[in-house]
């Protein structure tokens, strides 16, 4: 007998969420916002050197073009939270990393946090601010620093 109090039952977490300076970024609604284009894209929060996202994409496959990075930062300022951080400033431009093999890093990474390789799945969000550091983007051994600006997007 429960005396006449409700019963809860667990349904499942809500899913990943990324908030960095109150966007508050579902892995859902940033699935929808990434290309369709059959490739792995991963975005991951950055706090340095200001809070700003950094789509992930794999340095042997044809580049993401400027028009198809600005179609994600749009599609990002759907979110009423996310468009009111970007024009205050809070939050900095969408910015563009070319990594090798980003789904074996992913996948890596993963594995380093317990999980079986097969119950590993691709996401398009993780929320954790220490994710990038695990993904160098190409030629930052031999070039770092360099980052040139299209749009408001910023690859490196």
């Amino acid at each position: 007998d429960n005396g006449g109090a409700p019963i809860l039952s667990f349904l499942g977490r809500a899913g990943l969420v990324s908030d960095l300076v109150g966007e508050k970024l579902t892995e859902a609604f940033v699935a929808a916002c990434l290309p369709r284009d059959g490739r792995f894209h991963l975005l991951l929060p950055s706090l340095e050197p200001a809070p700003h996202y950094v789509l992930l994409a794999d340095a042997d496959e044809t580049p993401l073009d400027t028009a198809a990075l600005g179609a994600v930062e749009i599609h990002l300022a759907e979110n009423p939270q996310y468009r009111y951080a970007r024009a205050l400033g809070q939050l900095h431009p969408l910015r563009c990393r070319r990594v090798r093999a980003p789904f074996a890093r992913y996948c890596e990474r993963m594995a380093e946090r317990g999980m079986r390789l097969g119950d590993i799945k691709a996401t398009a969000l993780r929320p954790e601010t220490d994710w990038l550091e695990h993904f160098v983007p190409v030629g930052a051994e031999t070039i770092s620093g360099i980052e040139f600006q299209i749009n408001e997007v910023i690859c490196i």
